[in-house]
């Protein structure tokens, strides 16, 4: 099967787009250190400019109808996907190891693997949902994920597209029985800007960093800045995602 790496880029002003374009380059830069030969497409809207796409693999134009900016953009990773199994990142994703091994959680019957949310579990009409984040998702390309994201982008869009998707998400997985999830450690989606919600003290933060494999940060809190600061691998990140820590 086909695999690579799809990141979405979408906004309502200039100085929005700015940022996505410098999270997603970043992003990439670090996912190209680790691999090299793992194909990497980015989905545009009209808006941004198209000087980003030579840095990567493919690109795809979002059509006008889903030229909608905000976190609603992302849902359509899947549709505009040129591969047969999908990481989906987040722009504010900063690979750190191999990540290539995900893909095998994806083999056979199952098609998706995500990390849960902190809080892992939420009450919808006296119904035990189990919570997961969407910021990092392996997914393979089905008539049944393509329509779990379908129903996904129309009930987040009658919704506010800024606000959080991944309630959404939850509750409809949990209609979904016969799409199998696989839920992966947060090793693979290190929400930095959420550890108090693990309760992660800094001796087990000591022993955590080196098992990351994807830090999920914007790198604009200062708590966020200072724990990244800690890894061993912040001067790689440093040096390949060309960012200032």
């Amino acid at each position: 099967m086909t695999i690579g790496v799809v990141y979405v880029i979408t906004g309502a002003n200039s100085e929005s787009i700015l940022q996505m374009e410098t999270e997603v380059l970043r992003s990439s830069r670090l996912l190209r250190h680790f691999h090299p030969n793992l194909s990497q497409t980015v989905v545009l809207s009209e808006n941004v400019s198209k000087g980003i796409i030579k840095s990567f693999d493919s690109y795809k134009v979002l059509r006008k109808e889903h030229n909608t900016p905000g976190m609603v953009s992302k849902i359509l990773a899947l549709e505009y996907s040129p591969y047969e199994k999908t990481l989906i990142l987040d722009n504010d994703t900063l690979p750190v190891g191999n990540i290539v091994r995900g893909f095998d959680f994806i083999k056979g019957q199952r098609q998706l693997a995500l990390s849960l949310a902190p809080r892992q579990e939420i009450e919808v009409k006296g119904n035990i949902i189990t919570h997961f984040q969407n910021g990092v998702m392996f997914v393979k390309k089905t008539e049944r994920t393509l329509e779990l994201f379908s129903q996904w982008y129309k009930g987040v869009c009658k919704r506010d597209p800024q606000g959080p998707t991944r309630f959404i998400f939850s509750r409809l997985l949990n209609k979904f029985h016969d799409v199998s999830v696989y839920p992966l450690s947060y090793y693979w989606n290190f929400r930095v800007d959420l550890l108090l919600d693990f309760n992660i003290c800094p001796r087990e933060l000591r022993r955590v960093l080196p098992l990351i494999k994807i830090f999920h940060t914007h790198l604009k809190r200062p708590n966020a800045i200072k724990i990244v600061r800690q890894s061993q691998k912040v001067n790689l990140i440093k040096k390949v995602a060309r960012v200032v820590i």
